[in-house]
């Protein structure tokens, strides 16, 4: 991409409850990770985050 069609990306805001929203699609109702992500309007890489997010938090671990 040369300089003169650089695009900037904005950042979207979740809140904690669609947040929790996206994961108990994937971990309570069985949801693949791939179609949560399109369902919600969301990256991949976003959901698989929270989830990892979601399990550390679980198991009580602090992630930056």
């Amino acid at each position: 991409m040369s300089n003169s069609t650089k695009v900037k990306m904005r950042n979207k805001t979740f809140t904690h409850e669609f947040k929790q929203e996206c994961v108990i699609l994937v971990l309570q109702h069985k949801y693949p990770v791939t179609q949560t992500a399109e369902m919600m309007n969301i990256g991949l890489s976003t959901s698989k985050r929270w989830l990892r997010q979601y399990r550390g938090e679980v198991r009580g671990e602090i992630l930056l």
